[in-house]
């Protein structure tokens, strides 16, 4: 369960871990079925589930390295020494899924997976297509507008449990809607500010997402009642995430998420840019970064941080070129995020079994 060593990314010339969330989001559309409604992770099946994709996922990127190794010498940089946040998480992780919770983890299977990622590496094949990040196609004002708009596409990253009604309202998924809203509110002047935060409204987040939260349904001939529909509790949570974190935000000091990051980043080895320590402040200000799974009454929390760690890797490959505070030396040590998404994946590859039964 310890941190898997890094491997050379074909999306960059530096050695970075794999973003395994990123190889496997493409499967989502082919079949995933979230039930991700918020921040934290419900249920035992569904948090042993997720426990066991971070768990084959280091499996995997550890093999993936190994193998990595053997073909390009140089390739594989420290990850670091120390307990961070990133250990925390395989350790719970790892922990759950030895206590025996209906799920397991094929070390073959994951050997089979890394190997197959390897082969394909820069020259392309579908794992190199799906570890694409998709970049808008905009030139932000600023780096602190860039780091913003990440940040909202971010916490807005859930919603997998509304799937098919999304899909039925506007023919879009969860993460297209979603990504086309924020896009847009930035098109139209949105600064996401603290104060924006704070204001905004359901009426207003479902115009700007295009989502219908209202429904006309005949109650006699000729006479129809407005009734909330199926897609409105979708978008209250979104206003709630957005809202909480404009109280952080105010509590924090901070005008806007970009201030908060920016300046939270330290930390790392010489003083530099941390992922790790980014991810913790993160969790510990922002509840829609603090994914915290409960498998019992008596069990010990599951920590994932999915969220967070995501937004992490996005501003180290997207921003990090361009300011010093989201380069990240501890890139390579970032985990899998734990999503319907990753879990989905694996269980199709064979990596993940589920025992019958297991939510």
């Amino acid at each position: 369960a310890g941190p898997p060593a890094p491997v050379r990314s074909a999306q960059s010339d530096e050695a970075c871990g794999c973003d395994w969330f990123s190889l496997f989001t493409a499967m989502s559309d082919a079949g995933a079925e979230g039930g991700a409604g918020g921040p934290a992770v419900d249920g035992a099946g569904a948090a042993a589930g997720a426990a066991a994709a971070e768990t084959a996922a280091a499996t995997t990127s550890a093999a993936a390295a190994a193998s990595a190794a053997d073909e390009e010498k140089g390739g594989v940089v420290a990850a670091g020494g120390g307990s961070t946040v990133f250990d925390l998480v395989r350790a719970s992780c790892a922990s759950l899924v030895a206590a025996g919770k209906g799920v397991r983890v094929d070390e073959g299977a994951a050997a089979a997976l890394a190997a197959a990622a390897v082969a394909e590496g820069a020259s392309g094949g579908l794992i190199a297509a799906m570890a694409e990040v998709v970049r808008p196609p905009i030139v932000f004002d600023s780096i602190e507008a860039e780091v913003n708009y990440w940040c909202v596409l971010h916490m807005l990253s859930f919603g997998e449990g509304w799937r098919e009604d999304v899909k039925k309202e506007i023919g879009k998924g969860v993460s297209e809607t979603m990504m086309f809203g924020v896009l847009g509110l930035y098109l139209g002047g949105c600064t996401f500010d603290a104060a924006w935060m704070r204001g905004v409204s359901v009426a207003a987040l479902a115009d700007a997402l295009q989502l219908p939260i209202s429904m006309e349904v005949p109650i006699m001939p000729a006479v129809y009642e407005t009734r909330a529909g199926p897609l409105k509790p979708l978008v209250e949570a979104a206003v709630r995430v957005l809202n909480d974190a404009g109280e952080a935000l105010r509590r924090e000091g901070c005008a806007d998420m970009a201030a908060f990051v920016l300046s939270n980043s330290g930390g790392g080895g010489g003083g530099g840019a941390s992922a790790a320590a980014l991810v913790k402040r993160l969790a510990a200000a922002f509840p829609s970064f603090n994914d915290v799974a409960v498998a019992g009454a008596e069990a010990a929390p599951v920590r994932f941080y999915a969220n967070a760690t995501l937004l992490a890797s996005a501003l180290h490959r997207l921003c990090g070129e361009r300011d010093a505070r989201c380069r990240f030396g501890d890139a390579a040590a970032m985990p899998a995020a734990a999503t319907p998404a990753l879990v989905a994946a694996l269980v199709r590859a064979g990596v993940v079994a589920v025992d019958e039964g297991v939510g």
